[in-house]
């Protein structure tokens, strides 16, 4: 199935499978290239969206953008030669398999002009059909607003500031160029010209830098998906010319994700280099300190595949590189993304009754094995259960999840509370008001939307650190519990989650100092998040 998705001026375009794919985010076999795109849908109510891309490698491109010998910046270039054989590995992986390879270090052709990759391309026959606007820097497409970081320094951070000047002559070395296979152009209008020659639908970039060249270049990705390609950026390889001096104030890195998030959400979809090398995660440069947090969401009564990603988007950023696995209600037995938990240092859970493959569940009880971090929330009490009257052929459960890893035993819900009914108060229980993970949160009663979860009794070295009960009644429940599991993990469990919990300050801080605690970072004192919107 072809779909186009209107994207606020801007059009992505891209075969979906109907079918979600199982292990792994990617595979490939035979003549096929299976890719998990990531994109932003303009629905406010899906800030993050992964569809199935099904290619064939012969109607497909791979664009090496400007990862030049050298930068007028240095930090630029020393990024660059760390990002180099990563981009080679990628491209043997993309040629092996029959994907077209376009080098295209601007300004430096040069030193290419009598070699067979340049020949080929400068000798293709004329196409009277090039498509005005090919030789020209592409601006914002419609609709597109200004970029979320501001490079109007030329984001050099050095400091002294370095010199600006023409520094490069070639593409960098260690990116390898099949001189029988590849093609060389820094010129849009040829590269027009190869793709109508071999019926080219679908384009991969990687390079730098993406907030100006990867965007811009007439071979950018603004140009294919102004003209209707299925253009796709390798967001892990790539990066951005940022000063963190200058507007947001955050992290080179964090800066990077927010440019990327930005052309998911107006320009095209973004894949990972996993996806074809299969070695299991993205690329990271190694001076991003940041640990790697993985948002699980798979179910469909509390909104958590929204309220999550923007809870982590706008809290968590700075300290961790944010991933998701969002399974979808119409495949109850299926999260695709969740083999990341294979390298996630974090994850928060927010599931519901997904009994799953074998394979799936091995990653999920792999990750509880080895003793890592876990924050839980709501419906995560009774995440791999089946739901009443239901046998799954060929699925594993974990019915008692609950008790040996959260620490509470769910026994159903009071029903709906407000505003039908009496509202839920939840308090921070008096002598665990200096825990990390309920610091700073107001004393005494507090009123939130979700209505009250049976968590009785917990298991045996569990904390309650909130209690709660509803309004008209005497019995009290626990609402947040914190525990470390017999592999030495920290797990958080509250069972919180409501989309109106989201909307308190004092959840969202408690939901990020739940996340230090449980990877055993300190918690400022005085900690603050960024506030709701």
């Amino acid at each position: 199935m072809r779909v186009r998705i209107r994207r606020q001026g801007s059009w992505f375009v891209f075969a979906m499978l109907g079918v979600a794919m199982m292990g792994a985010a990617a595979a490939y076999g035979g003549e096929t290239l299976a890719l998990r795109a990531r994109y932003r849908p303009a629905d406010a109510n899906t800030p993050v969206a992964f569809s199935q891309l099904q290619w064939q490698p012969a109607q497909t491109a791979l664009i090496v953008c400007d990862m030049w010998d050298k930068h007028w910046c240095k930090s630029a270039t020393v990024r660059v030669a760390e990002l180099a054989p990563h981009i080679d590995a990628f491209c043997k992986a993309a040629r092996k398999m029959g994907v077209t390879i376009v080098h295209a270090p601007s300004d430096c052709m040069k030193p290419y002009a009598d070699s067979p990759a340049r020949l080929r391309m400068t000798r293709l026959a004329p196409d009277a059909n090039v498509p005005k606007g090919m030789g020209q820097w592409l601006g914002a497409l419609p609709g597109e607003p200004a970029q979320p970081i501001d490079a109007s320094d030329g984001g050099c951070p050095d400091e002294p500031k370095c010199r600006t000047y023409g520094a490069w002559t070639r593409q960098i070395e260690t990116i390898s160029i099949d001189q029988d296979k590849d093609f060389i152009s820094d010129r849009g209008e040829e590269v027009w010209r190869l793709f109508e020659s071999r019926g080219i639908r679908n384009v991969m970039l990687v390079g730098v830098h993406a907030n100006m060249c990867v965007l811009g270049r007439p071979f950018g990705l603004r140009q294919w998906a102004r003209l209707g390609k299925n253009v796709v950026l390798v967001r892990d390889l790539t990066d951005t010319m940022y000063n963190p001096s200058r507007p947001p104030h955050v992290s080179h890195f964090r800066g990077t994700d927010l440019l990327v998030n930005h052309i998911e959400r107006y320009v095209c979809p973004t894949i990972t280099s996993d996806q074809l090398l299969g070695n299991g995660r993205p690329f990271l440069f190694q001076a991003d300190p940041r640990r790697d947090l993985l948002i699980v969401s798979a179910e469909d009564e509390y909104e958590t595949s929204r309220t999550l990603p923007e809870f982590a988007e706008r809290c968590l950023g700075d300290a961790f590189r944010i991933h998701y696995a969002i399974g979808q209600p119409a495949r109850r037995t299926d999260i695709p993304g969740i083999e990341q938990l294979s390298y996630a240092d974090v994850a928060m859970l927010a599931v519901r009754r997904r009994p799953l493959p074998p394979g799936q569940m091995a990653v999920v009880r792999k990750y509880i094995a080895a003793g890592k971090p876990l924050v839980a929330l709501r419906t995560a009490s009774h995440a791999f259960g089946p739901r009443t009257g239901e046998k799954e052929e060929g699925l594993e459960q974990w019915s008692d999840f609950d008790s040996q890893v959260l620490g509470v035993h769910y026994g159903g819900h009071y029903g709906k509370t407000r505003p039908n009914g009496p509202a839920t108060l939840v308090w921070v229980e008096p002598e665990m008001k200096d825990h990390p993970v309920v610091a700073g949160i107001p004393a005494g009663k507090l009123t939130v939307r979700s209505w009250l979860y049976k968590c009785s009794p917990i298991s045996p070295g569990t904390e309650v650190l909130m209690s709660g009960a509803v309004a008209d009644q005497s019995e009290l429940q626990p609402v947040t519990v914190a525990r470390t599991t017999s592999a030495s993990g920290r797990v958080v469990y509250t069972s919180l989650g409501h989309p109106g919990d989201f909307k308190l300050d004092w959840f969202n801080r408690m939901l990020a100092q739940a996340v230090d605690w449980a990877c055993r970072k300190p918690v400022p004192p005085n900690n603050s998040v960024a506030t709701v919107p």
